[in-house]
């Protein structure tokens, strides 16, 4: 059993040391605020995917000792959008 339709999902990006957001080639619909970026799915239906672009910027200096800049998002259900169903 899957979730149904009509979920909301939010994906929560938080940016790594020494980048930051670089809205141009971004997917308009990520919102920003210092390292922590947030955006929106709606209605993403059983079964389908979607991608969306987020571009960071490399600081032209990194601190010593950097040498490999890791990134990962996290994607959840929106518990207060629970419009048609829960999740298993």
């Amino acid at each position: 059993m899957g979730w149904d339709t009509g979920w909301i999902l939010t994906v929560t990006d938080t940016l790594p040391t020494s980048t930051s957001f670089e809205p141009a080639g971004s997917d308009p619909a990520w919102s920003c605020s210092g390292s922590t970026c947030l955006l929106t799915i709606s209605d993403l239906a059983a079964g389908k995917s979607r991608a969306f672009a987020l571009v960071v910027r490399v600081d032209a200096t990194l601190p010593a000792g950097l040498y490999e800049l890791v990134n990962a998002a996290v994607v959840a259900p929106d518990r207060g959008e629970d419009r048609k169903g829960a999740p298993p």
